[in-house]
């Protein structure tokens, strides 16, 4: 038999007297009982022998399959890619992120501007809940979200947790999350100059991923409406955009800046150029108000908007998602 080499176990063995009886003989030979009984140590000790090279074979073996085993185990953990897809198939802190101006009740109402068109908004804020469900909506930030509709969300979509800023009496603009994917940690506010100028703080939530342990800012925010707020809304894009840079410098965290920004492209711009942040919209949608941004190294997957709310008078705008990883 080919004798294997390469350690001193075996280096030894193939030096040793044994080695001549392992070679088959050439020519048939007939032993007596006496020599048979002779032979017997001697064949104990070549069995020995023999156990010792297959025991060192299965150990090389072995180990050559730990290495490989080790590899594939390593390439499982390989750093992932930055798509949502990809993000969400290696169950790393991919989640969806959304905005939804979800049509404040006291427009619905008697005396409000459109009592007619959309309805009640507690039979509203149920669409609305069906639509963040329907998307799968993780985290997001809502808009004109009053006093009746907080309290009718709570009692129809307990999954969810809601956060509004400090200070703010009527609480309408807010940050809600699911409280299986995440938990806050702090709150605070940012305020900004709503209608006529008037300041109005907005949410500022750090939320911290179950999954992950990993942590990061969700600022909900309302600019005014109406050509005559644009001197306003030019401010408050500067207020965000230097909050935002604050947060990061700060705390060294993600954070992500969503809303209803009443302009497009004229917020977008300065959000983004001067203020360096991401945008959500990759160019494959016509770009709204209700837009989606975040702190560099943040990435946006899958983004969408979704108008489907206004064919069902659920709101006067459309809920607008992504998937993120941050």
């Amino acid at each position: 038999m080919a004798m294997p080499t390469g350690s001193p176990v075996l280096s030894a063995t193939i030096a040793s007297p044994y080695a001549a009886a392992l070679q088959p003989a050439t020519t048939p030979t007939t032993m007596s009982a006496q020599q048979a009984v002779a032979a017997i140590p001697i064949l104990k000790n070549m069995i020995s022998v023999v156990n010792q090279i297959i025991a060192i074979k299965q150990a090389e073996q072995g180990a050559a399959s730990l290495g490989t085993t080790a590899n594939a185990v390593a390439g499982s953990y390989a750093a992932p890619t930055t798509g949502g897809g990809a993000a969400a198939a290696a169950g790393n802190d991919s989640f969806t992120l959304a905005s939804f101006n979800v049509l404040g009740d006291s427009h619905t109402v008697k005396g409000g501007n459109a009592p007619k068109k959309y309805g009640d908004s507690g039979k509203r804020i149920k669409g609305a809940i069906e639509t963040l469900r329907k998307h799968d909506v993780e985290v997001a930030g809502l808009q004109e979200f009053q006093k009746s509709q907080r309290a009718d969300f709570k009692k129809l979509a307990p999954e969810y947790d809601i956060a509004t800023a400090a200070g703010d009496a009527k609480g309408d603009n807010a940050v809600i999350w699911r409280k299986d994917r995440f938990k806050m940690i702090e709150k605070r506010s940012v305020t900004v100059k709503y209608f006529k100028g008037k300041a109005k703080p907005m949410p500022v939530v750090l939320l911290e991923d179950l999954k992950t342990g990993k942590r990061a800012w969700v600022i909900s925010v309302h600019n005014p409406v109406a050509k005559e707020n644009a001197k306003y809304r030019r401010y408050d894009e500067k207020v965000e955009a230097d909050y935002v840079a604050k947060l990061r410098a700060e705390t060294g965290l993600p954070v992500y800046l969503v809303g209803d920004f009443n302009d497009h492209e004229e917020a977008k711009e300065p959000l983004t150029t001067t203020g360096g942040l991401t945008s959500f919209h990759d160019g494959s949608f016509k770009l709204g108000i209700d837009q989606l941004f975040a702190t560099p190294g943040v990435t946006f997957s899958n983004s969408l908007t979704d108008s489907s709310t206004r064919k069902a008078k659920i709101s006067d705008h459309p809920i607008v998602v992504s998937e993120t990883t941050m």
